[in-house]
């Protein structure tokens, strides 16, 4: 697993380390990938440079004879070592002749900073070992082809802003330390990891820009309340991958082209993720592994395989507000976890779903939009205890809303319209659950269809017209309730029943279909009290025995009234006046004969 290979990269780093010496093992891993537009600048590094260092320089406050003051002495920095005057190293260029760490800082509670300084070095060394050390500055140096950048362990307090580390295995690592800010840091084509914080908290880590890593861009793990926002990710295994590590802040971060997952949170509680840009990685733009109670809120996450993935038991997630376009498969993907709400997202354009909980059980989907994807619009396999409602679901591909093996669930009033198959499809053991509420209108096939064992649901309320085959559709269904539903204007029947015994159809209205409610092989149904005008037919039954219709109200359709052609009407009353006129005539004759 990606995380094992984590584990035991890190493990092997920390142990390694010592006070003078880190020693690890650098990850055996080959990846093909193509290179980014690297942000780091490689060339064009001035230096104003007062030394030259060959060997190395400790700086040990423990040691009277390595400590501050001796280093001043040497001319290896200036200033006393306070707040306002600290002790500043500028200039350098550490060029180490042996496997050794170019500068040493162990065991300091001086202010000092190292600035503008070049370091280089070979082995399993650092360029900058910071140890049991704080109130330190690290800024604008450049470090080249060393095993670890900069090293910080057990620090606090210390400031490691706008570097420049390319193609070292770690660019930064720190472990055991607190209330560090990493900031404006450019580290690129690292042989390993960009950044590596272990064991680290109240940490901030801003507006860095890593690049072109052979591994991970920033990992850490078993640390609590760090902040990840504003830094830039591209081209590395994964983007931001972190281990045991709660009340993490994750946000508006740009986490693109990584060649699996843009943010992966494994065994990682109560962290919040906003605001993240996640385009174009290889497998899902975000991923939750076995976390709980995280907030994941405003992210973009698009053209990936899977927009957000959620899988092995990370309960309780809110995801809400998210943009999910474009992603290869689902937009957001959720299986075996439990209590998470889905809502108010957007999830468009995938390449199947745009929203699939599968093993999921006491979740909700609310107030969603999901539009013109590839297979169903939301989906749900093997389920108890789901809430669907409020969403807008439509022009999906094959049906708005799929319920498939989910018991003890409502589906309450969406609105899912002009999909290609059915609005609302139930169907393989989905027991007990309600449908109350929803417009199923002009899909191409039925507004709302239950099959093959979908018994003991409960429809009512519901708007299913429009549709191009039926209204509401039951195929080897038992035993449900419909009630309250209108079923108007659809191209066959307002309600029909293939194969369905037992179900009782009450007080509902189906007009101006072809038939209004139609039972085709389907036995011992109630068909009463519902309001069925302007059908063809009324209600109808083939193949079928012991079912009951009373109290209907039916009636045929209207014919149309026939158009009055005014040519007839003309002729009409010209035949009226000239028999008219001929009666008079004959009147008048007899008349005058009897006078004669």
């Amino acid at each position: 697993m990606h995380s094992n290979k984590f584990r035991s990269s890190l493990f092997l780093l920390l142990i390694g380390c010592s006070l003078i010496t880190i020693a690890a093992i650098t990850p055996t891993i080959i990846f093909t990938f193509k290179q980014t537009n690297l942000i780091v600048n490689e060339t064009n590094l001035i230096l104003r440079t007062s030394s030259t260092y060959t060997t190395p320089i400790e700086i040990d406050e423990t040691d009277p004879l390595n400590d501050w003051e001796d280093a001043k002495a040497a001319g290896v920095c200036t200033g006393s070592g306070t707040q306002g005057d600290p002790y500043v190293i500028e200039d350098h260029i550490f060029d180490m002749a042996g496997a050794t760490n170019c500068l040493t800082i162990s065991h300091s509670r001086k202010y000092f900073r190292i600035e503008n300084c070049s370091f280089k070095t070979t082995g399993l060394t650092a360029g900058i070992l910071l140890t049991n050390t704080t109130n330190g500055v690290v800024e604008d140096n450049y470090l080249n082809n060393i095993f670890v950048g900069i090293f910080c362990n057990n620090c606090s307090l210390v400031s490691i802003i706008d570097n420049n580390a390319t193609m070292c295995v770690l660019g930064i690592a720190a472990s055991d330390s607190d209330n560090l800010v990493l900031n404006l840091n450019k580290l690129g084509k690292s042989l390993g990891n960009g950044v590596v914080l272990d064991n680290t908290n109240d940490c901030s880590i801003n507006n860095n820009f890593v690049t072109d890593s052979l591994d991970i861009g920033i990992t850490m793990s078993d640390s609590n309340s760090n902040g990840f926002i504003g830094n830039t990710l591209i081209n590395n295994t994964d983007g931001i991958y972190l281990i045991n590590s709660n009340y993490t802040n994750i946000s508006s971060n740009t986490i693109n082209v990584n060649r699996n997952n843009g943010i992966v949170i494994e065994d990682s509680n109560n962290c919040e993720i906003h605001s993240n840009t996640l385009f174009n990685n290889t497998d899902s733009g975000m991923q939750l592994i076995t976390s709980n109670y995280n907030e994941i809120l405003d992210n973009d996450a698009d053209y990936n395989f899977y927009g957000i993935y959620l899988f092995s038991s990370s309960n309780s997630n809110n995801i809400a507000q998210n943009t999910v376009l474009h992603n290869e498969d689902d937009g957001i993907y959720i299986a075996s976890s439990d209590n998470n709400s889905v809502s108010e997202n957007t999830a468009n354009h995938n390449g199947d779903e745009g929203i699939w909980l599968t093993g999921c059980d006491h979740s909700v989907v609310y107030k969603n939009t999901v539009f013109n994807n590839s297979g169903f619009g939301i989906r749900f396999n093997s389920g108890t205890n789901l809430t669907c409602h409020e969403n807008l679901v439509y022009h999906n591909y094959e049906s708005g809303i799929r319920l498939f093996g989910i018991s003890q669930s409502k589906v309450e009033n969406n609105n899912v319209h002009h999909n290609n198959w059915d609005g609302i499809r139930i169907r393989s053991t989905s027991l007990n659950n309600i449908i109350k509420g929803n417009i199923a209108q002009y899909n191409n096939l039925s507004g709302i269809y239950l099959y093959s064992i979908t018994d003991n649901n409960l429809l009512i309320d519901n708007t299913a017209s429009y549709n191009e085959v039926h209204g509401i559709f039951l195929e080897s269904a038992d035993n449900n309730y419909l009630t309250s539903n209108t079923a108007n204007n659809n191209k066959e029947n307002g309600i029909h029943l293939l194969n369905s015994n037992g179900n009782t159809i009450i007080s509902n209205i189906a007009n101006n279909n072809n038939n209004g409610t139609f039972l085709d092989t389907s036995d011992n149904n109630i068909v009463y009290g519902n309001t069925m005008i302007g059908n063809i037919v009324c209600y109808n039954e083939t193949g079928s025995t012991g079912n009951t219709f009373e109290e209907n109200i039916c009636s045929a359709a209207q014919l149309p009234p026939v158009p009055f052609d005014p040519f007839f009407l003309g002729l009409i009353i010209g035949l009226i006046i000239g028999f008219g006129t001929l009666a008079v005539v004959i009147i008048i004759s007899l008349m005058r004969g009897r006078k004669k």
